[in-house]
């Protein structure tokens, strides 16, 4: 089974640096090509859809590509990304959030929610860094090139972390 294209539902170029206003256009363009006034009378096969529900398909596809991590995981599996189940983390990560949450509990048991507060600013500026980090090695990516393995790979390891750090976030709030 072929993995969902959300890239190719919106007509864009597979890439993870995507302008939001960009994606906000050709969401608009087509989801007004898709209206009932403008299919025509045979429907969506005329327009050349496979979908069942084009406009579902559409909607799937523009979420997905506005949520930086979303986009990411999209963009990392049609790059061919494997091991989706390799869990394997940043160097000094693992160590790093165990002391972390020592300090998060600490601060949770006070109600110090001065301290509770900068925890959550130290997790979305890693966030916003494991963001970055992605979109610099997706960058790295051509095709045909013999260590985009190696590339995919710490994609994967950066995804990893980030979404370490999601849960860490989803845990203060």
């Amino acid at each position: 089974m072929q993995a969902f294209d959300p890239f190719a539902v919106l007509g864009l170029s597979r890439r993870y640096n995507i302008d939001a206003s960009e994606l906000e256009r050709v969401y608009l363009e087509r989801s007004a090509s898709m209206h009932p006034d403008m299919v025509g009378e045979h429907g969506f096969a005329e327009m050349g859809s496979e979908s069942d529900d084009p406009i579902a398909e559409l909607n799937r596809a523009k979420q997905v590509l506005a949520d930086p991590e979303q986009r990411a995981i999209a963009l990392w599996k049609l790059w061919g990304g494997g091991g989706a189940d390799d869990k394997t983390l940043p160097p000094g990560l693992l160590m790093e959030m165990m002391e972390v949450r020592e300090e998060m509990d600490a601060a949770r048991s006070s109600a110090n929610a001065a301290e509770l507060g900068k925890w959550g600013e130290w997790a979305e500026e890693r966030r916003v860094e494991y963001q970055r980090k992605v979109g610099e090695l997706f960058a790295r990516l051509s095709p045909g090139d013999s260590s985009s393995g190696a590339v995919l790979k710490q994609i994967k390891i950066e995804l990893n972390g980030w979404r370490y750090i999601k849960r860490l976030v989803e845990q203060l709030g």
